[in-house]
């Protein structure tokens, strides 16, 4: 995504140590960076989300 390679180099790495490499690598730093996600409420999220699975079946 870098623009450094032009093909992909795939890893056959177990789900878990995926998972942790995107937090580590993704999810930690952008949640330093970005606060807006503290004001989200679970219901809000549902909410929204299935009024947009509404619009998107129409």
């Amino acid at each position: 995504m870098e623009g450094r390679d032009t093909e992909p180099h795939y890893r056959n790495l177990p789900l878990s140590e995926l998972v942790a490499w995107w937090r580590e690598r993704w999810l930690l730093p952008r949640a330093e960076r970005v606060d807006g996600w503290r004001e989200w409420r679970r219901e809000e999220i549902k909410s929204r989300l299935l009024m947009e699975q509404v619009r998107v079946t129409k």
